[in-house]
Parts: C-alpha cells; structure tokens; sequence
C-alpha cells in the first residue's frame, strides 16, 4: 500500500514537472526550487473562483530584479491587467476588487536581471470575504435595532 501510495506521489510529482517544462524550467535539488518562465506562465484552474490577491513568491537568494505584469482572464475570456512593474525579490502580494477567474498570466517584461522570471510558488485568495459578511450581518441587526427602539 505504501508503495502504492509512493508512485502516486512521483506520478503526480512528474505531472506536474511536465507542467513546468511546458511553461519554463523548474530547477529541483536546491533549498527553493523554483520555476524559470521566458515569457509567460499561465496558472488555470479547473473552475472559475473568486479571487482578489494574487502571492507571488520570487526566487530570493541573490540581488535579481523581475519585470513582470500579471493579468486576470474571466470566464469571458476577457483580460483585465492586475499588475505591471518591478520586484526586487521575495514575495509581492497584489490586492484588487473580488473577480470571477479562470486564469491568471504572469508575463516577462523587458527590464529582468536575467531576461526569466524565476517564481517559487503562486496564491491566489478571497480575503476578507468572511469578515465582510459578518459586517454585514452587524450593519442589519444594527439597523433592527434602532428601528425596534424607535417604535418603543
């Protein structure tokens, strides 16, 4: 069972190598592995979800700069721009109004240290999501509760 368990994981662990080799290069064996892109990597997701931060985490271990803009495609195929300019290295996170998504692009800009975007790991999230509907819920019981006042 655990062998069987063990070629799942290297299965799924070549998947999505074969991924990356189709996007870039993925460089394993060092303390980050990462992801090398010359031009452009799409992340699609299997359905549409709501998002309004994108996580990009950046190679980090030396002085590089990446150029890059990311753009948000709906389930109309419509590109809407999220992004463009310049991270030193580490993470950037990338705040926007809630979207339905199907995709994002991170696309090379001129500007690179070393003309390829060398990205660790990508997030996308819906924050805040749940903390506005309990806001919403205060608002109306709020509203509830002077209209009861008032009619005392």
């Amino acid at each position: 069972m655990q062998d069987e368990n063990k070629n799942k994981g290297l299965q799924h662990l070549n998947q999505m190598e074969q991924l990356f080799q189709m996007q870039g290069r993925i460089q394993t064996g060092q303390p980050n592995p990462h992801c090398y892109t010359f031009s452009v990597m799409d992340v699609q997701f299997k359905q549409r979800y709501e998002i309004n931060q994108i996580k990009v985490w950046f190679y980090d271990l030396d002085g590089r700069v990446h150029s890059f803009k990311i753009i948000l495609i709906d389930k109309d195929n419509i590109e809407k721009e999220l992004f463009s300019g310049y991270q030193k290295q580490g993470l950037v996170t990338i705040n926007f109004e809630d979207h339905f998504a199907l995709q994002i692009k991170i696309i090379i800009m001129s500007g690179s240290s070393y003309n390829a975007l060398a990205i660790i790991k990508i997030n996308v999230y819906l924050i805040n999501a749940i903390k506005n509907l309990i806001q919403n819920a205060i608002s109306i019981i709020r509203m509830v509760a002077q209209i009861l006042y008032m009619n005392i």
